[in-house]
């Protein structure tokens, strides 16, 4: 059980070209099916400035999404403290990806 825990869950790509899409909050509820999470989705973008990937939030608001087990290739629980703390912390503060950064070629968006 996982509920009220904070979370970073790693979606499945449809195919190899689709965006990397994440999806980073606080899960409220789970069941046989999926987990529902109040948060952000992100994309991984290259950061020019620093030559890596970093994730950016494609929109300012806080969503419900309810995320099926068979969506979900990867999920971590951030613990307080830890590097991923750091690195949720510091996600969350980076600015929304404009409409034209936005990649779509999955049906998340």
């Amino acid at each position: 059980m996982i509920k009220g825990e904070r979370v970073r869950i790693i979606c499945v790509k449809l195919h190899k070209e689709a965006p990397l899409h994440i999806i980073r909050g606080q899960v409220l509820d789970e069941d046989r099916v999926g987990i529902k999470v109040s948060g952000r989705c992100f994309q991984q973008v290259m950061d020019r400035s620093a030559d890596k990937t970093i994730e950016k939030p494609i929109d300012a608001e806080t969503k419900v999404f309810f995320i099926p087990f068979s969506s979900i290739k990867f999920c971590e629980v951030i613990l307080e403290g830890t590097r991923s703390d750091i690195i949720d912390r510091r996600a969350k503060r980076e600015g929304v990806l404009h409409k034209a950064e936005i990649k779509k070629e999955e049906g998340v968006l």
